[in-house]
């Protein structure tokens, strides 16, 4: 605990790493809702049966495993981010600890 409070007294800018990690998550997100729209839009208009005068997207037989191919990209880039933060800040405690 010691060394602990000592690392954290000495580098207080280890404090800042999550902020900016969290910064590129959501830009990350956006970006991903972005594609996912564009993404559920793939496909061709067909006309409703239930209703008059509107439509739906038809999507073919390859669509649906792309989006699930998409949305598991987007877990994994999310935990690379943050996974990438937590090695950074276990970095600096080692570097700092056998200096």
């Amino acid at each position: 605990m010691k060394a602990t409070a000592k690392f954290i007294a000495q580098n207080l800018r280890i404090f800042i790493l999550p902020f900016i990690s969290y910064v590129f998550v959501t830009i990350w997100i956006c970006l991903w809702f972005v594609g996912a729209a564009y993404m559920y839009t793939v496909g061709y208009a067909a006309p409703r049966k239930d209703l008059e005068f509107s439509t739906e997207i038809m999507w073919d037989k390859y669509t649906k495993p792309i989006i699930v191919y998409y949305i598991l990209g987007a877990f994994w880039l999310t935990a690379f981010i943050i996974g990438i933060t937590q090695f950074i800040i276990a970095a600096a405690a080692v570097i700092w600890y056998f200096d």
